[in-house]
């Protein structure tokens, strides 16, 4: 059995003995079966199997019951982002996004508290503390736009490395508790790379809004960087045409920046993690085919 259904199959199993409205259920399994989730089979990135190949990678063995609780978690944070942007995943009403994000969070923290009797005090405290974080990186992501003055690649670090890194540098702390600063390093170039992309993808995506609420992504940034005056104004206008704005951001130069970017980051964690765990080549390439 793959990892992906090894993982799928405890997280059907874990939820079908939950006491859940049998609707919430119904949705919570649709929303896991969207892309980038663990049920859609085409997805690179699922952190489920994120989380499996890096306890592989620090302990050596597989811990499913974490896998599938990240991957809970994640899903209930993602949520808690949607409702924050105004996006709609299945066309669900903020109101039941309101309503179930704090229902898997819960689901989550009791399969940790589950699966991890004896040490949950330390896994609750680095849950905590990379979740405040993520919450301060959140509260950034929506204080400002793009087109403020302090909107600069500088600050969009800042807030990415608190916002998204956290939630690497949480994976990795389940599985090596000591603050190891390599790790560190490791966790945060992946979670540059990762939001880079994701961000780059949000620009195109039709199911997303960052061009309509002008958020502070480097891609935008960098593109009103090099803005005669055009993007801006479009961006002013209550319905402005958003693929002659997507096609000017591609032409800006801003896109492939963001890119390279990313790629530089990706091709830095490589180089750490074979540095760190020069004798798992194979847990290091399942990670990479993931992240690259």
């Amino acid at each position: 059995m793959t990892t992906k259904k090894t993982i799928q199959l405890f997280i059907k199993n874990f939820l079908v003995t939950r006491n859940l409205h049998p609707k919430m259920k119904q949705i919570i399994f649709g929303l896991l079966h969207s892309e980038g989730k663990i049920f859609h089979e085409n997805s690179q990135f699922t952190w489920g199997e994120f989380s499996y190949h890096i306890s592989f990678l620090i302990v050596g063995e597989s811990l499913i019951s974490q896998a599938a609780a990240m991957e809970l978690l994640l899903l209930a944070t993602d949520l808690f982002d949607d409702f924050v942007d105004g996006d709609n995943p299945q066309s669900l009403s903020p109101a039941k996004q309101g309503v179930l994000a704090p229902a898997l969070l819960m689901e989550a923290l009791h399969l940790f508290r589950q699966e991890t009797t004896q040490s949950f005090p330390t896994t609750w405290n680095c849950i905590y503390q990379n979740l405040q974080q993520a919450s301060n990186g959140q509260w950034l992501d929506i204080s400002i736009t793009a087109d403020h003055p302090t909107a600069t690649e500088q600050y969009y670090f800042q807030m990415i490395e608190k916002k998204s890194c956290s939630f690497i540098q949480l994976i990795f702390e389940l599985y090596n508790t000591k603050q190891n600063p390599v790790l560190i390093e490791i966790a945060t170039t992946i979670g540059y790379a990762a939001q880079l992309a994701n961000d780059i993808g949000d620009i195109f995506a039709s199911n997303k809004n960052d061009l309509q609420q002008k958020k502070a992504t480097l891609p935008l940034i960098m593109a009103l960087k090099k803005d005669d005056g055009w993007l801006r104004a479009q961006l002013q206008l209550p319905n402005f045409d958003v693929k002659e704005v997507q096609t000017y951001i591609k032409e800006t130069g801003a896109i492939d920046y963001c890119t390279i970017l990313a790629k530089k980051y990706s091709k830095q964690a490589k180089i750490l993690l074979q540095q760190q765990y020069p004798n798992k080549p194979r847990e290091i390439a399942h990670i990479m085919a993931m992240i690259e």
